[in-house]
This record gives C-alpha cells, sequence and structure tokens, in this order.
C-alpha cells in the first residue's frame, strides 16, 4: 500500500478496509449515514485534539484560538478523507483503470495492435 503522505499506515490500512462500504454505498448514493460512522470512529481512534496539540494535557482546556485551530483542522481531516475514497471511486479513472487492462490484453492477444493509451 502506497501512503501518499497525510495519512499514518494504520490510517490507510483502516482507509483501505473502509472502501468496500463505500463502494457499496455509492451505489445507493446515500452516504450521510457512512460519513457519520466513518468520522466517529476516525477522530476516536486519532483525535485531531492530540494531533494539533500533543503537549497541552487533555484535562486542560483549550484557549479560543486553539478550540478554532481543532476545529480547522477536523474540516480539513474529513476533506482529505472524503477526497481519499472519492478519488477511489471516480468513474473516469475507474474506466480508464479498466480500459487500460483490455488494452493490454489486446496487445498481448494481437501484438502487431498498438494499445490504446487512456
Amino acid at each position: 500500500m502506497l501512503n501518499h503522505g497525510w495519512t499514518t499506515p494504520d490510517q490507510l490500512a483502516w482507509l483501505m478496509g473502509k472502501l468496500p462500504k463505500y463502494q457499496e454505498i455509492s451505489e445507493l448514493k446515500n452516504y450521510s449515514l457512512f460519513w457519520l460512522s466513518c468520522f466517529e470512529t476516525w477522530f476516536k481512534q486519532w483525535p485531531e485534539r492530540l494531533a494539533s496539540y500533543p503537549d497541552v494535557p487533555l484535562d486542560q482546556e483549550l484557549t479560543v484560538e486553539q478550540l478554532m485551530t481543532v476545529n480547522n483542522a477536523i474540516l480539513a481531516c474529513k476533506n482529505k478523507v472524503r477526497s481519499w475514497f472519492q478519488w477511489r471511486m471516480n468513474a473516469s479513472r475507474t474506466n480508464c483503470s479498466v480500459q487500460k487492462q483490455n488494452s493490454i490484453l489486446v496487445g498481448l492477444a494481437d501484438p502487431k495492435k498498438r494499445s490504446n493509451r487512456c
């Protein structure tokens, strides 16, 4: 599994584990329960407060500015997670992959034909 920088290996494994459920949900086009469950679990496992302020004890209250920073980090993380799933289910990306596999098979069957590139 490639890690593109914003996730830890554990987070990437977790995302990959959720991908089949996202594929199932994407056929119904009703993502609300998926996102609710996804984000609830994500932020329990990887709280943004700890990521943003690892040196501040959990029993210490954050300042208003710190809370705003954490809230902005949560929104940014949600956008990254959504984009991660959406990118993997992008129809043009998926179709390109299928087309490329088909062109490879055609090239193997008849090496005189040039395969179409996506």
